[in-house]
C-alpha cells in the first residue's frame, strides 16, 4: 500500500503546483513536476511487486488467462473513456484549471482503486535473509542459475518487449511521411484501443483452449507483421489499421508477461523475480534512443528491418520455454 499511497500523493502535489502557477518559475514547476512524476513511476514499480504477488496468490491456476484477458478489455475500454474526458477537460477549461482539475480527478480515482486492497487479508510471505547487498547478488545469480525458465522469460522480454515502444514510431513515421496531424492520431490511437478490446475479448473466451507457448508465437508473428507491412505497403491506405494489430500485440504482450512470470514462480521467489524482470528488461528501455539515431542516420526501413531481426531472435527462447499451461 505504500507505492500506492506514495502515487496518490505525488498526483495531488502535481495538482497543487499547478494551483500555486505564477508564485513560482516555469523552470522551477517544471523541475518540481519532473521529480514528482519520477517519484510516481518508481513507486509504481515498487506497488507492482506487491500486486503481482498478491495475484499468484489470489488467482487460480485456471483463471489466470481469463482474468488477464478481460482485464486487458476493461482497461482499455477505461482508457478510451479517460481519453474522451480527459479531451473535454483539457479543450472546455482554462489553462492551469484544466490539469489541475484532471490530477486532482487522478489522485482521487487511485485511492478509490485502491480501497479493495485494504480488504485483502495477505499470506505472509516468505523472506529471503538478504543481509548485503554482495548477498543480494549472490541470491540474484544463484536464482538465475536455478531457474532456467527465468532466465529465457527474460529473452523474451528483452525481444518481444520492442512491440511495446513499437506505436510512438510509427507515430513519427505518419508524421514524417503523411503530415499526419492532431485528428490522425488520435484515430490511430482509437484503433489501437479497439484491438485491445477485440482482442482481449478473444482470448477471454478461448482463454481454457489455448496455451502461453502458442499465444507467443501468435503475438511475434504479429508483431512482425506490422513493420513488413509498412516496408511493403508504404502508402496511407493501410497504414492506419497497423494499430489495430498494435493494440493487439500489446494485449498479448500484457496477458503473457504477467501470465508466465505467474506460472514461472512460487510464493517464496516472486516478489524477488518480479522485481528482476523489471531490471532485467533494459532493450526496450535503451532501444527508444538507439531506434532514434538509426532513423536520424539511416532510415526508417532500416529501423523496421532491425526490428524484425531482433523479434524473429525471439523464435528461439519461445521454443526453449516451453510453457505447458
Amino acid at each position: 500500500m505504500i507505492g500506492i499511497n506514495i502515487r496518490i500523493i505525488s498526483l495531488i502535489l502535481i495538482s497543487i503546483l499547478f494551483i500555486s502557477y505564477g508564485l513560482f518559475s516555469e523552470m522551477f514547476i517544471i523541475i518540481l513536476i519532473f521529480i514528482f512524476i519520477s517519484i510516481f513511476s518508481i513507486s509504481g514499480g515498487f506497488a507492482n511487486v506487491n500486486y503481482t504477488d498478491i495475484l499468484g496468490k489470489s488467482i487460480l491456476q485456471s483463471s489466470r488467462k481469463r482474468f488477464f484477458s478481460i482485464k486487458q478489455v476493461t482497461v482499455s475500454i477505461g482508457v478510451l473513456i479517460s481519453g474522451f474526458f480527459a479531451r473535454a477537460v483539457i479543450g472546455n477549461m482554462d489553462y492551469p484549471n484544466n490539469y489541475i482539475t484532471l490530477f486532482f480527478i487522478a489522485s482521487i480515482l487511485l485511492l478509490f482503486a485502491s480501497l479493495g486492497f485494504w480488504k485483502i487479508k495477505e499470506v505472509q510471505a516468505v523472506i529471503l535473509p538478504i543481509n548485503s547487498f554482495s548477498n543480494f547478488i549472490k541470491i540474484i545469480i544463484y536464482e538465475l542459475k536455478k531457474n532456467k525458465k527465468f532466465s529465457t522469460f527474460l529473452l523474451i522480454l528483452n525481444t518481444q518487449g520492442l512491440t511495446l515502444i513499437l506505436m510512438p514510431f510509427l507515430i513519427l513515421y505518419a508524421k514524417n511521411n503523411f503530415n499526419a496531424n492532431s485528428y490522425d492520431i488520435g484515430n490511430y490511437l482509437l484503433l489501437k484501443i479497439m484491438g485491445g478490446i477485440i482482442t482481449g475479448s478473444i482470448l477471454f473466451f478461448f482463454s481454457k483452449r489455448i496455451k502461453y507457448t502458442p499465444m507467443l508465437y501468435v503475438n511475434t508473428l504479429l508483431s512482425i507483421i506490422i513493420p513488413l507491412s509498412i516496408i511493403l505497403f508504404p502508402g496511407k491506405t493501410m497504414f492506419p489499421y497497423i494499430f489495430l494489430l498494435g493494440g493487439a500485440t500489446f494485449t498479448f504482450q500484457a496477458i503473457l508477461v504477467n501470465g508466465i512470470l505467474l506460472e514461472i514462480t512460487t510464493n517464496k521467489n516472486r516478489a524477488l523475480y518480479t522485481g528482476l524482470s523489471g531490471i532485467g528488461t533494459f532493450i526496450p528501455v535503451i532501444f527508444p534512443l538507439i531506434g532514434g539515431w538509426i532513423i536520424n542516420i539511416f532510415n526508417f526501413n532500416v529501423f523496421f528491418i532491425i526490428v524484425i531481426v531482433i523479434l524473429l531472435i525471439s523464435l528461439f527462447p519461445i521454443y526453449k520455454l516451453q510453457c505447458k499451461k
